[in-house]
């Protein structure tokens, strides 16, 4: 499926869960597929779907051009990265021991 979590995010997600709020974004434009996908591998509980992609204004604010794309924000609401490693990355490491 095109929507398959990897390994490495079902990863994180597990090594982090007391640390971490994780958050799916999807830039689907048929909203039944993504409502199925979210009910199929629900991850997390806060999930949003973006149904104008790259037009959206979120998109437009972290500047979004490609996707996946693992955006960092501290406990605070500071912006640390809109471009984290990906999850298979070690770098991923490096920045939550530094930032969680």
């Amino acid at each position: 499926s095109m929507y398959e979590i990897n390994p490495f995010s079902k990863q994180l997600t597990k090594n982090y869960k007391d640390k971490l709020e994780v958050i799916f974004i999807s830039l689907d434009s048929d909203s039944s597929v993504w409502k199925r996908y979210v009910e199929n591998n629900l991850l997390s509980e806060t999930n949003f779907i973006l149904p104008n992609d790259f037009k959206s204004t979120f998109a437009k604010h972290f500047k979004l051009t490609s996707i996946p794309r693992y955006i960092l924000i501290d406990k605070n609401g500071k912006l640390i990265t809109t471009d984290a490693p990906r999850p298979s990355d070690p770098k991923i490491k490096e920045l939550m021991r530094k930032y969680l």
